[in-house]
């Protein structure tokens, strides 16, 4: 999959588009298709601290914000009408 990281903080010419592998989903997870991401806050100010707020450093794949559909789920995640219903908490995403 295709994913945008960074591995300094910086200007937006830090950000390169990366291959990675597909995560698998695990319990109560669900895997989702980005079909589009935009940039929040959270994003950019991320990008120019080249640190999370929760202290986390570079690498990291950044993108919080997508439009996406649901692909597949891990165990403990519920289903209606054979779709995933995603709620709030941890997602895996798959760009």
């Amino acid at each position: 999959m295709l994913a945008v990281s960074q591995d300094v903080g910086g200007p937006p010419d830090v950000l390169k588009i990366i291959e990675m592998d597909r995560p698998v989903p695990t319990v109560g997870e669900v895997l989702v298709r980005v079909h589009a991401a935009g940039v929040n806050p959270t994003d950019w100010k991320t990008r120019a601290r080249g640190q999370f707020a929760t202290g986390a450093v570079p690498p990291f794949v950044l993108g919080f914000d997508v439009s996406a559909s649901p692909a597949p789920c891990g165990a403990a995640v519920g289903r209606e009408n054979g779709a995933a219903r995603p709620g709030r908490g941890r997602t895996v995403t798959d760009a």
